[in-house]
């Protein structure tokens, strides 16, 4: 699992996706904590696709459409690993119900758009996820450094280096990589 998946778990979490109980236990995944666990351990062992069609699953065996959202953002996060955009994108769709997962879902969104090396749309949703006032510091910093990028990629230097002082934790050898 990378380190900005957990980090997006740990959003997740933070905004009440997760009402962790007594005992480390997560209430919504009463039922269906098995499985959870099989897609966490699919997605662990990189079997993305896996671990994409068990949080689909997972959504569709939850009543409550807050918990759907979720794993809908999740199975989208594993599509993206596999680079299935299409799919990607109709989970983010689905997962947009939920405003809580407004800032993870555009992150998404803008990786999708990486990936399809549309830099100019990435940077859009990069920017976005940048003023949202609930992003969580480790989303704006991922966001700042694809943002530049995608800045850069379309050859635009100076607005790079403007993006770079969005966030307050910029990374000093990227602004130093610019001159």
């Amino acid at each position: 699992m990378t380190k900005l998946f957990q980090s997006v778990i740990v959003v997740l979490m933070g905004c009440g996706w997760f009402h962790p109980a007594s005992g480390g236990e997560i209430p919504c995944l009463a039922e269906t904590g098995a499985t959870f666990r099989l897609a966490l351990d699919l997605a662990g062992s990189g079997d993305h696709s896996g671990a994409a069609t068990e949080f689909r699953r997972l959504a569709l065996a939850s009543p409550d459409p807050q918990v759907q959202a979720g794993y809908h953002w999740a199975s989208a996060y594993e599509y993206l690993q596999e680079k299935e955009l299409e799919q990607a994108e109709k989970m983010l769709g689905r997962a947009e119900s939920d405003v809580r997962l407004t800032d993870v879902t555009q992150l998404l969104r803008g990786e999708t758009e990486w990936q399809r090396r549309r830099h100019e749309e990435a940077g859009f949703y990069y920017e976005t996820l940048l003023r949202s006032p609930t992003a969580a510091a480790a989303l704006k910093l991922h966001a700042v450094r694809r943002l530049a990028a995608a800045d850069v990629y379309q050859g635009d230097f100076e607005k790079a280096r403007t993006a770079l002082g969005m966030v307050s934790e910029s990374p000093p050898n990227a602004l130093a990589a610019l001159d």
